[in-house]
């Protein structure tokens, strides 16, 4: 099963507080415990550190990958809703003329009724 992005960033940052937590181990080492105790556990944490910072590298990889996905997706969605927007433009200026000409003819019928209304 693949992992989810998400799910990956969770992993990284349980991994980060245990780097974390092994940094505060070591200054207490440093302080109370003989220098190679402290000195083994900053070797440990050095390790822990490249290893996330090779999970992050891979997941910002995945991101990208992802990213560049959800752009051409997006640039195509862009495209489709200026399409769409263009389309209800031109339907609403067909909408406006027909308005236009409805009141014309409005106008007509009121002339008319005029010269009826003068003829009786």
């Amino acid at each position: 099963m693949a992992w989810k992005l998400n799910e990956k960033l969770r992993v990284i940052a349980v991994l980060q507080r245990l780097h974390q937590n092994g940094q505060k181990l070591e200054m207490e080492l440093r302080v109370k415990h003989p220098e190679e105790d402290a000195d083994r556990v900053w070797e440990a944490n050095q390790r822990l550190a490249l290893e996330i910072d090779s999970l992050l590298g891979r997941a910002m990889d995945d991101w990208g990958m992802a990213a560049s996905t959800a752009q051409r997706q997006l640039e195509g969605a862009t495209e489709s809703f200026k399409s769409a927007v263009a389309d209800i433009k031109k339907k609403m200026n067909v909408v406006r003329k027909i308005i236009d000409a409805s009141r014309y003819l409005d106008d007509a019928v009121k002339v008319a009724r005029k010269v009826l209304d003068a003829l009786a």
